[in-house]
């Protein structure tokens, strides 16, 4: 099973500038921690301080501010706004799926 997680805060999360939240890469045989895998419920506001970085999915109940030089590696989902002061906002990293080995006839579904 892989590493999954949700952070609750009940209030505003706010980031110190020039502090970074980064997931641990170390596979401890759970699989290692991933950016898309960690969700952020935040019930305020979020703001990411100067030169902070940040990694997961934030769901933020009003908005979600990154100051200068802040970024994040993740989504942002907010019921009024984004804002970005010369920040930065990147897609997380997915990683590859395995494929199933297969043995023998396939059997399925067929297009017509």
């Amino acid at each position: 099973a892989k590493m999954e997680g949700l952070i609750q805060i009940t209030g505003n999360l706010k980031q110190a500038a020039n502090f970074d939240v980064i997931l641990d890469p170390v596979d401890d045989g759970d699989g290692p921690a991933q950016a898309n895998d960690i969700f952020w419920q935040v019930a305020g506001y979020v703001e990411v301080g100067t030169g902070a970085k940040m990694q997961g999915i934030i769901l933020a109940k009003t908005r979600a501010d990154f100051l200068t030089g802040s970024s994040l590696e993740g989504r942002v989902l907010t019921q009024t706004a984004c804002n970005l002061q010369s920040a930065k906002i990147t897609q997380p990293a997915v990683a590859a799926p395995t494929a199933a080995p297969t043995t023998g006839s396939r059997r399925g579904l067929r297009s017509i």
